[in-house]
């Protein structure tokens, strides 16, 4: 209709319309924001002329029914260590209608606490785990969609330990490089050096278990497997320990440099004489109370730590040993004075100051010269030789009582 005018009018609508009309004065109306209810409209159509024509349309708008989504965690997952990480999909998720708008992992509480998630994804549809121990883990999937309506799912990982044979035969070499920067490249060039120094022909005996980030320093966790056996990681880490395993190559166009900065079994095989525990980290002992490590063991025998000393023992022997240290030097110090052998005893005794005494005569000479000494006093008597010494008591008791009554010798 050239030269015709439209005009549209909303004529029928229900009590809570928010309805947003476009384009009421075109050929075309465009509806918006409608809410579940009838709606009439009238279209007016005006010529040239200005007569008009009329005509309604009808819009029945019904209420949607949102459907729920469908959470789907995965299969059961099975880990061995001690490649202790997984991940779990939950990409297989559905909803029907408007489509799935957020993804939550949550840790149920009966798991172990031990492990940890990688970069936030405990909201994403893949939850990445790593550093898992032996047990058994419960996850459980959340998902929910555009219209607020959430399901649930839940998966099990079981983390199994090591067999016996491979849980004993694990080392690790750390390499003194970050996880970032050690390539793949660096990886094999340096596992072919090692098989060489074993004195294999290739490193297909080499197993590698695990690849492992430290720090500063990136840990392999290697075993060997010899005629379908797997080599005592003690055995292998004695004697790598005697070998240079530094690489500094060139390997195509590049330099490859690796340094070794510790060799030592993957897991604790001390069993600390039967007396502690092992720490995993440092393989130190950690002895019970009342034990300690044997030192000469530790540091100059088999270089082992180990916890055979009794406490109460290396008390009473260091005690013993003091003991015995002081006696010896009493010994050899009596012996050094009574034989004058030490030093400093060849100086001769001072001689006793010898005493002069008079001879008497006769017995009456002496028993006057007696009497006259002074109350307390005695008199000693030597004979003409000086061979004897005579000490008369009897006189001198005869001249105190004499002296007490009163009465001198007689001449």
């Amino acid at each position: 209709c050239i030269g015709c005018k439209f005009t549209w009018n909303k004529r029928k609508y229900p009590e809570d319309d928010s309805s947003i009309m476009a384009g009421n004065s075109t050929l075309t109306l465009h509806l918006s924001n409608l809410n579940a209810g009838h709606y009439e409209f009238e279209l007016v159509v005006t010529g040239p002329s200005k007569k008009e024509g009329r005509g309604t349309v009808n819009v029945e708008v019904h209420r949607h029914l949102n459907k729920g989504p469908t959470a789907n965690a995965g299969p059961d997952r099975d880990v061995y260590l001690p490649s202790g990480s997984v991940s779990l999909d939950g990409s297989r998720s559905s909803d029907p209608d408007d489509g799935i708008a957020s993804y939550s992992w949550e840790r149920l509480p009966d798991s172990p606490a031990a492990g940890a998630i990688v970069n936030s994804t405990d909201h994403q549809q893949v939850l990445q785990l790593v550093n898992l121990v032996e047990g058994e883990y419960f996850f459980q999937l959340t998902v929910k969609d555009r219209g607020g309506l959430m399901n649930s799912a839940n998966v099990r990982v079981i983390v199994h330990p090591v067999s016996k044979s491979i849980h004993d035969g694990l080392f690790e070499i750390a390499i003194d490089k970050n996880a970032s920067t050690f390539t793949e490249n660096e990886k094999i060039v340096f596992l072919n050096h090692l098989a060489t120094a074993l004195g294999y022909s290739s490193s297909s005996m080499i197993h590698i278990y695990a690849v492992e980030s430290r720090l500063s320093v990136v840990a392999l966790v290697l075993y060997i497997m010899d005629d379908s056996s797997v080599r005592s990681a003690v055995s292998v880490v004695d004697r790598l320990k005697h070998l240079s395993l530094d690489v500094s190559v060139k390997h195509g166009v590049r330099d490859v440099k690796v340094s070794v900065a510790r060799i030592d079994s993957y897991y604790c095989l001390n069993n600390c004489s039967n007396h502690g525990r092992c720490d995993p980290l440092t393989k130190m002992c950690i002895c019970d109370t009342f034990w300690t490590e044997n030192i000469f063991k530790a540091r100059f025998g088999t270089q082992t730590r180990n916890c055979d000393w009794n406490l109460l023992y290396v008390i009473l022997a260091v005690a013993a040993i003091v003991f015995a240290l002081f006696l010896s030097c009493w010994l050899v110090r009596c012996i050094c004075a009574r034989g004058g052998i030490c030093p400093g005893s060849d100086r001769r005794r001072a001689p006793r100051k010898r005493h002069r005494y008079a001879l008497l005569k006769d017995r009456e000479e002496s028993e006057e010269n007696i009497a006259m000494l002074p109350k307390g006093r005695t008199m000693l008597i030597q004979s003409e030789s000086e061979e004897e010494v005579l000490f008369d008591k009897s006189a001198t008791r005869r001249n105190r009582t004499r002296g007490a009554n009163g009465s001198a010798p007689h001449s």
